[in-house]
């Protein structure tokens, strides 16, 4: 009943909008507007075949949506200048699909009031709503597309009683619930003659579940009345629409999914050629000569890997091409930082250049892609790579990676444009006297491999995640590092997530190392960097129905740039935060986590460490001990005992 009173609704809006047009016309219209969007590609030929058996030889014109894709393209250009490093949504390209899923969320926008958009990660789902709000905002005739206002809360970031308010349990007062105050104050501005006109989208990106969800019945059918425990009904406006933004639907009840209008997103909408020309967008005029040969490089290497990742290796934590990709421009950004820096990049020689652009894509790539997976299926993208860089139709690379070992034995130095092995980019390492035993952590090729990588995407404002398991050295790494080799400018700070952490303790530790910079913004001191390294990422239990709270409140930071003051019920924005995480392998009381927030790590797996670097591990302390025993000669004891 609800999907018929919606296509009624939508030929209504149409007939009063067409009032010359054949009835039978603006019935196929509304029907197609109604249900296209929420169908996969693969239903929509079945769906089309029943609508013209039903309309025979009927067509229907091409609704007149110019005005707001104009609108829509000059959006993206806006959004695309915006620094990467942001939470601005970058380099977001006016691509065929993407306006095409805009104009259908305005189309089911303007018939329902209350919807979802459904989709995997990194299927443009917020873009989408970005993308409409902003270009309905840049159209001029506002008769015809009006200004948009948008809030945004992650449900399960904070508890049910934080959404739509409580009694406190002592005093017995009305705490107010952040959910119900930004549905007031929407519903107040209708007050205000500016803000009357305007559009109020007030989004819940987050998990849908039955408990949550299910309180706001009264809010999604045609009641339009959110009804809290205080007793207090506030009615939706006309302007107003409440928007949902779940990766799926497994949890929700079919009285949710009925009440509500549906967009899908799919993930082969958004592909990673398509990430590439947005980041082409942001390279310096300086790398303007080298696009030609990334072009070649991406072409040459990335569907052959891609293809083999998929199919023969195992992933401790899963990925989606996409993502993978924007790890290896993240990575490749950081190899090509010198080119950003005009007076610098007028000193590199196009010889040098050349060198820098070939040999840091071939490192991004194997730290990218390469790095996500296990010790197996480092062995089979190692013997990949190399059959690729000698096969007779391989671009021809500048600066050649060397033959011996594995492609993961070698770091490439931007700076001298060659190729080096990982233990000569670190000094001879002898214990000093003096040291205490648990203080000592000896460097081997695994311990300064990740830690290069670790602080190179650091030093550029990227978040990273170190994967493996126990035993592996992951977190005295990244404390190592952190507390010694990363300079002044980054202030550390450490958390561990246990089974019983609290997304309100999380959020309240963080709130605790920052500082007020001006209104609604916080950040750590002016000129540093604050680093939380977070272990044990995937520990917290998660709840009935899969979400995990802690990891939802990081991930709302990570989407939004913020999140919101519990008892102001304010907008905090949090500026100069990088996150640095490790996990153990899913298994017992560790879980899979959620791949919206694993997507805006650098994922890297720690593998176990092979024989050579326990040799080397347990020899320079054998070295050290021997030192008491002059009168003994060590080389005659180490040798045997460490073989």
């Amino acid at each position: 009943m609800r999907a018929v009173k919606s296509i009624l609704t939508a030929a209504g809006l149409l007939k009063l909008k067409y009032l010359e047009e054949r009835e039978d016309v603006l019935v196929l219209r509304a029907i197609n507007d109604v249900n296209l969007p929420k169908f996969v590609d693969a239903d929509l030929p079945l769906f089309e075949g029943i609508t013209s058996d039903l309309f025979l030889g009927l067509k229907i014109p091409t609704p007149d949506y110019t005005v707001l894709i104009e609108g829509m393209e000059r959006a993206c250009g806006e959004l695309t200048k915006k620094s990467p490093e942001t939470h601005g949504f970058a380099n977001v390209r006016p691509t065929s699909n993407l306006l095409k899923k805009c104009v259908q969320l305005y189309e089911t926008i303007t018939v329902r009031h209350s919807l979802m958009v459904v989709g995997l990660t990194m299927s443009m789902k917020t873009t989408v709503f970005k993308v409409l709000q902003h270009g309905m905002c840049n159209v001029e005739d506002k008769s015809k597309f009006e200004d948009v206002v948008m809030f945004s809360l992650n449900p399960k970031s904070i508890t049910i009683d934080q959404i739509y308010g409580n009694f406190d349990p002592v005093s017995r007062e009305w705490i107010e619930g952040i959910g119900a105050s930004l549905v007031r104050k929407c519903a107040q501005m209708e007050t205000n003659p500016e803000l009357k006109v305007k559009r109020k989208w007030i989004m819940f990106d987050g998990p849908v579940d039955a408990i949550w969800i299910e309180n706001m019945n009264t809010v999604m059918d045609d009641n339009k009345k959110l009804c809290l425990n205080s007793g207090e009904i506030i009615k939706l406006t006309g302007t107003m629409t409440m928007v949902f933004e779940p990766e799926d639907l497994a949890a929700a009840s079919p009285a949710t999914v009925s009440r509500n209008g549906m967009v899908l997103m799919e993930p082969h909408m958004f592909q990673w050629q398509e990430l590439r020309d947005s980041w082409y967008e942001t390279l310096p005029p300086s790398l303007e000569g080298s696009k030609a040969q990334l072009d070649k490089l991406l072409e040459h290497f990335l569907p052959p890997l891609l293809r083999l990742l998929r199919r023969e290796c195992k992933e401790p934590v899963l990925t989606k091409d996409t993502e993978l990709v924007m790890s290896l421009f993240k990575l490749l950004k950081c190899m090509l930082a010198s080119f950003y820096d005009a007076e610098e990049a007028g000193r590199i020689g196009p010889g040098d250049a050349a060198k820098r652009v070939d040999g840091g894509f071939i490192f991004s790539l194997i730290w990218s892609v390469g790095c996500s997976t296990d010790l197996k299926g480092r062995t089979a993208m190692s013997e990949t790579l190399r059959s690729l860089l000698s096969s007779p139709d391989a671009p021809k690379v500048s600066a050649a990676l060397p033959d011996k070992g594995s492609v993961y034995d070698w770091c490439f130095d931007a700076h001298k444009g060659r190729w080096m092995g990982w233990l000569e980019t670190i000094p001879n390492y002898s214990i000093p006297a003096g040291t205490e035993f648990q203080d000592i952590l000896v460097p081997t090729m695994d311990t300064v491999r990740y830690m290069h990588i670790m602080a190179t995407l650091l030093e550029n404002d990227y978040h990273c995640l170190f994967v493996g398991d126990t035993g592996t050295g992951k977190s005295v790494m990244v404390k190592d590092r952190l507390m010694r080799g990363m300079g002044e400018r980054f202030v550390p700070h450490f958390m561990n997530f246990s089974a019983q952490t609290k997304a309100n303790q999380t959020q309240d530790i963080i709130d605790g190392k920052v500082d007020k910079r001006r209104k609604g913004v916080f950040g750590p001191p002016l000129g540093k960097k604050l680093v939380v390294f977070v272990d044990d990422l995937n520990m917290p239990a998660k709840e009935t129905y899969g979400a995990q709270p802690p990891i939802e409140i990081l991930r709302q930071w990570m989407h939004w740039g913020g999140w919101w003051d519990r008892k102001e019920i304010e907008w905090r924005t949090i500026i100069d935060l990088i996150f640095v995480s490790c996990m153990g392998l899913p298994g017992g009381g560790r879980t899979h986590i959620t791949c919206r927030y694993t997507r805006w790590y650098n994922v890297i797996s720690v593998t176990p460490i092979d024989e050579e670097g326990m040799s080397r591990i347990f020899s320079t302390i054998l070295n050290w001990f021997m030192q008491q025993f002059p009168s003994i000669s060590a080389g005659a004891v180490v040798n045997p005992v460490v073989q």
